[in-house]
């Protein structure tokens, strides 16, 4: 999952640089789109090559559909609980990236084409923190690693709230990313594993829908924030989405680090109350 999440920000770390060097050379913005479309193109022919033969595996003694699979995921408390969760912590995110070069520019008043490799410098740090941290991750247990993570990455958020210096800010711009990075694919991958090996997919679906709400509404409620004259609190409001997912994280009750997970040998066609969301 960290590996997957790491590609993830690789190709966000593209978007700045491209945009970089669009205003370096006057291209028209609407030129632009010319690059997600080529990007699109070029992956179609790929995932038919990669994915054109795969079949589902057959679980043994299970016959359902898409409709019960989904009910009986939703209704799996640790898949909600992990979720909410993940909402929170990819809002926390884009929070912080779509706003970033604004706060840099505007607050900071950095140089408008140079801020933007602030923002690939977070992506890059984003990217490290998700190969690096995933060995002392399985070595630390999840519930305190998290917790270590996301207290490293308020503390460098508190710098770029409180020092008004271009490169400290980059340099902890970097590092909050780094910190930042295994939270999502951690709560996913977590989440995801205390349903039937049938159940994982529709999990993993569900628990992505809840992160892209959170990504949604992030940017969305910082933006009325800065309509207001508050975008110099960008790292504070940022700060706050992840204390939150801390608390979510450590006061849940039945917390899921703390419970064992499902028996990989039961299908579907155990009952809701069965599943280990309701133990």
């Amino acid at each position: 999952m960290s590996l997957l999440f790491a590609a993830f920000g690789f190709g966000a770390l593209i978007a700045p640089l491209v945009v970089v060097a669009m205003l370096e050379y006057d291209v028209p913005w609407n030129m632009y789109y010319y690059v997600p479309l080529g990007i699109s193109i070029l992956n179609a022919p790929l995932l038919w090559i990669i994915f054109g033969s795969y079949s589902s595996p057959k679980v043994e003694n299970t016959q359902t559909n898409a409709l019960k699979s989904f009910t009986l995921v939703i209704r799996n408390h640790n898949v909600v609980a992990g979720g909410i969760l993940t909402a929170l912590s990819m809002a926390s995110g884009e929070i912080f990236t779509s706003w970033l070069v604004s706060f840099m520019t505007d607050i900071r008043h950095g140089n408008d084409a140079t801020m933007r490799y602030v923002l690939s410098g977070y992506w890059v740090g984003l990217i490290l923190g998700r190969l690096l941290l995933a060995y002392a991750t399985s070595r630390i247990g999840p519930g305190i690693s998290l917790t270590i993570y996301g207290t490293f990455a308020i503390g460098f958020l508190a710098i770029l709230q409180f020092v008004d210096n271009v490169p400290a800010n980059a340099v902890a711009a970097s590092l909050t990313g780094f910190f930042q990075a295994p939270s999502t694919p951690m709560i996913i991958s977590l989440s995801s594993k205390w349903v039937p090996p049938s159940l994982i997919g529709p999990a993993i679906s569900v628990l992505t829908a809840f992160g892209l709400v959170g990504s949604a509404l992030g940017p969305l409620c910082i933006g009325f924030v800065n309509s207001a004259g508050g975008l110099r609190y960008l790292p504070g409001i940022t700060m706050g989405a992840i204390t939150i997912t801390l608390g979510v994280w450590l006061l849940a009750p039945n917390a899921p680090w703390r419970r064992r997970m499902v028996d990989p040998n039961q299908t579907l066609e155990m009952r809701p109350s069965e599943l280990p969301s309701q133990r």
